[in-house]
């Protein structure tokens, strides 16, 4: 599928804190219904994102790319070090706005993510509901493995499983050498 024309991806700025937590709560609210309650979901508010990703963008420990057609934000990636392993990188989010699902910004976000993460890292992980099937195909498509280890954790009080991705980043070099 081609990429849509006018799409950019780029480093996200402290505006991008609205726009952001935008995309998120639709994302949410579509990707996770069935999953959480929906009178949860449909109480979620950008107002409540908001000071979250106005935090995010002005940390130094973590990077945020956003995907963005004709100026209009419509996806987004927070990527870090693993505070487990810090010779590791990290996806702690990827949403994208649920009307420009499958039309290749996902991918191209990705790929954006894995580059920039690259230039730090030899390998990535990122941990994704077991039960978000939509999430879990698209990893395994881009080439994301599931290493087999899960975690059991309460997600606004309901009980949930995090599987783990991996990828490798850069073949040639070996895990735990030092960063660029």
């Amino acid at each position: 599928m081609p990429i849509p024309s006018g799409l950019v991806i780029r480093a996200g700025q402290p505006t991008d804190a609205s726009p952001i937590a935008g995309v998120q709560v639709r994302s949410w609210q579509v990707a996770y219904r069935g999953v959480f309650p929906d009178e949860w979901l449909d109480r979620l508010t950008v107002e409540e994102r908001l000071p979250y990703w106005e935090r995010y963008l002005s940390d130094d420990d973590t990077a945020t790319l956003v995907a963005e057609i004709d100026g209009i934000a419509v996806g987004f990636a927070l990527l870090g070090a693993d505070r487990d392993d810090p010779s590791r990188g990290k996806i702690l989010a990827i949403y994208l706005d649920p009307e420009v699902w499958r039309r290749g910004i996902g991918r191209a976000l990705m790929l954006a993510s894995e580059k920039t993460l690259s230039e730090r890292f030899s390998t990535a992980i990122l941990w994704v509901l077991d039960r978000n099937e939509r999430g879990r195909r698209f990893y395994e498509t881009v080439g994301w493995v599931h290493d087999g280890t899960s975690k059991p954790m309460v997600i606004f009080g309901r009980d949930a499983t995090e599987v783990r991705y991996r990828k490798d980043l850069d073949p040639g070099r070996a895990e735990g050498s030092s960063n660029r």
